[in-house]
């Protein structure tokens, strides 16, 4: 039929009615016309598809970028944030090495202040010995230096809990209120009564140490008041301070130590249970 339609005479039997021959003409148009149209619409349809499945592809390949550049974007969040930690980390990593290295000092200097004030001493060698036998026969039963018994720190080795070092505390912190009064736990000479400027010993604070003879002492540290002076005699129970925060980095508390011909006791197995 398309070849017929392509002919410019088509050729018909001589018998053929010329209304018959425009007839089958304009059918063999349609035919070809509506051939056409079908084989348009597939085309359209076909194209219609491709475009259709593209833009699936494309959504696909849109989607699969945005969740690539949201998990890019993610990890450079992480990344960020790890590497701030690891800095506070290091931050506080120095902070508490320093921290350490000035409490070993201060240590040092405490028993540096000790052993010249045992050099300056005037006790005789008899008085040494009767006097700490008097004390030595107080162990477990001394007052406590203030109205509170809550000790947050003990005597002795701590580990920190994150670097895993280890620090000898030489004494005891007990925590109580600002303000509140402390008192010597037995009688002797005060020998240390004020706020030290000399590095390490600052880092007590307002200070009292009272020499109880026989090479036995008695530290009061980070007091907000100093009630006594250096060379005083007191007695036991005697006000000689009030609690504070001087030089504290933890707010108001009493640092409490004992030593004996300067090396640290423990303070709990001296005082009153």
């Amino acid at each position: 039929m398309i070849i017929i339609y392509k002919r410019k005479s088509p050729s018909y039997p001589h018998d053929f009615p010329k209304e018959a021959q425009e007839r089958y003409h304009l059918k063999v148009m349609a035919l070809f016309d509506a051939n056409r149209l079908a084989r348009d619409k597939e085309r359209r349809e076909g194209i219609e598809k491709e475009k259709k499945s593209l833009e699936g592809r494309r959504a696909k390949i849109t989607t699969a970028k945005e969740i690539a550049l949201e998990r890019k974007s993610e990890i450079e969040k992480d990344k960020k944030a790890k590497d701030e930690l690891l800095a506070r980390i290091e931050k506080e990593r120095i902070a508490y090495e320093k921290r350490v290295g000035e409490l070993e000092k201060a240590a040092k200097e405490l028993e540096n202040l000790i052993r010249n004030l045992e050099a300056r001493k005037k006790e005789t060698v008899e008085e040494a010995r009767l006097a700490s036998l008097a004390f030595s026969q107080k162990e477990g039963r001394l007052p406590w230096p203030t109205i509170s018994h809550e000790v947050t720190k003990t005597y002795g080795k701590h580990q920190h809990p994150q670097y895993k070092t280890y620090i000898f505390h030489k004494g005891i912190d007990i925590k109580a209120p600002q303000g509140a009064e402390v008192w010597a736990v037995s009688k002797g000479t005060v020998v240390f009564a004020q706020w030290s400027q000399e590095p390490g010993l600052r880092e007590y604070g307002k200070m009292v140490m009272i020499a109880h003879g026989g090479g036995y002492y008695t530290l009061y540290a980070h007091l907000d008041s100093i009630l006594v002076k250096e060379n005083q005699e007191v007695e036991g129970g005697q006000l000689i301070g009030k609690v504070g925060q001087t030089a504290s980095k933890k707010g108001p508390y009493l640092y409490f130590e004992m030593r004996k011909d300067g090396t640290p006791l423990d303070p709990l197995h001296w005082l009153r249970k």
